[in-house]
């Protein structure tokens, strides 16, 4: 099957859907290995989780090549790892600010 044409905005392109879509299942996985609670989020979990929907990419990539009417591209595949890396990097990153924030205010009161 042949997939609709992306928007012709100049900041959306295949690569940044890659990256979105993948980021999305990356956090998806997060939360499930997490129990759903912000306190189960470990950078081994946040790993795991980026690491399986890059495999997740990775297969879906190498389904593309046999696929007719579909492209094989290596370069979706490290679109894929770098949107669920950075997706994971970011709920990591918020956690820790996160934490801090509630010490702080811990503090104060």
């Amino acid at each position: 099957s042949q997939p609709p044409p992306l928007p012709s905005a100049w900041l959306i392109t295949d690569k940044t859907v890659h990256a979105a879509l993948y980021g999305g299942l990356s956090l998806v996985m997060l939360r499930a290995l997490s129990g759903g609670l912000w306190r189960g989020v470990t950078i081994a979990r946040g790993f795991w989780s980026a690491i399986g929907a890059t495999m997740y990419g990775i297969s879906d990539e190498i389904h593309q090549r046999f696929t007719p009417g579909r492209m094989y591209d290596v370069a979706d595949m490290v679109a894929d790892g770098i949107g669920a890396a950075v997706a994971v990097v970011v709920i990591l990153a918020w956690g820790i600010i996160r934490r801090h924030v509630v010490r702080q205010s811990a503090g104060r009161a």
